[in-house]
């Protein structure tokens, strides 16, 4: 069982999914989606379950 932790969505906050690092671009809390944005430009939206339940995602 894993413990659960709390993930700092707040713009400019880092994550790292499946061992790249993301950036927090931007919120969108009406929609339950986050802005990601890595080193090299590349922007991904996914979701707050997608990240709260991706088994590699940390901060």
């Amino acid at each position: 069982m894993r413990a659960a932790g709390v993930l700092d969505l707040s713009p400019g906050a880092a994550l790292v999914v499946d061992g790249t690092e993301w950036t927090v671009e931007r919120r969108e809390p009406e929609l339950g989606r986050v802005q990601l944005v890595r080193h090299d430009g590349a922007r991904q939206r996914v979701s707050f379950h997608f990240l709260a339940n991706h088994p590699s995602c940390r901060s």
